[in-house]
């Protein structure tokens, strides 16, 4: 595979990574506004869980583990996003650095092919 392929097959594999960040910041959001709701219940309230298309009571207590827990794997898994981000940036610059020596090396090599044979002594 060539340097350029390479970095085609590489870029379209950062630009999935970046989706797939948004998409769990959005969950973590969603899921730290949930925890704030939370802490705004009182005891007499009651929360309710969605199994299905029924709502089923569930203890706030239960809720709120589950919330913590989620959002607990959801920074784990950005964590993890983030560094194959940082990994596939690092890879992609270290492509640029060769293509663009490549690049060059081709053009000094069809200049010296253009040149004119130095004169005869």
């Amino acid at each position: 595979m060539t340097p350029q392929e390479e970095y085609q097959q590489l870029a379209e594999k950062l630009d999935k990574l970046v989706e797939v960040r948004q998409k769990l910041q959005i969950q973590f959001n969603e899921n730290n506004q949930v925890k704030e709701e939370f802490s705004k219940l009182t005891p007499n309230n009651t929360v309710y869980k969605m199994v299905g298309p029924a709502l089923v009571e569930q203890s706030q207590q239960e809720s709120k583990l589950n919330v913590d827990k989620r959002i607990e794997f959801i920074q784990s898994e950005i964590d993890r996003t983030e560094s194959e981000i940082k990994a596939a940036q690092q890879k992609v610059q270290s492509l640029q650095q060769a293509i663009t020596k490549q690049q060059q090396a081709q053009v000094e090599a069809a200049e010296k092919a253009q040149a004119p044979p130095p004169p005869a002594s």
